[in-house]
């Protein structure tokens, strides 16, 4: 499948996952892969990428891009002394800490979307 897709066992693998929104152009060729019609699947894609990017109601999102942070917006913050304690905690228990996730986790975290 991945020969006749033209993309990894692994990129296919996880587009069926569903952990994730894979890419359009992996969407189409997994889809062309199986004979299904590509342009009804780039369809659903479309409508699952705008659902997904769409804002939730009254829901300001805690990036504000290239503008800076000014004093009103540290209502996105809210928690994060919480979490700057237990990281500080963590760094003096051990010699080497690492913080991953993927983006803005921490961001929504605070924000109690997380």
């Amino acid at each position: 499948m991945g020969r006749r897709a033209g993309y990894s066992t692994t990129a296919l693998s996880q587009a069926a996952a569903g952990d994730q929104l894979p890419s359009l152009a992996v969407v189409r060729a997994y889809v062309e892969a199986l004979d299904a019609d590509p342009d009804a699947w780039e369809r659903r894609w479309r409508e699952t990428d705008a659902e997904v990017r769409a804002p939730v109601p009254d829901e300001r999102p805690p990036y504000r891009g290239l503008a800076r942070f000014e004093a009103d917006d540290s209502g996105l913050f809210f928690g994060r002394e919480a979490l700057v304690a237990e990281l500080v905690e963590l760094v003096r228990e051990h010699r080497f800490a690492a913080v991953f996730g993927p983006s803005a986790a921490v961001s929504r975290r605070c924000c109690g979307r997380g």
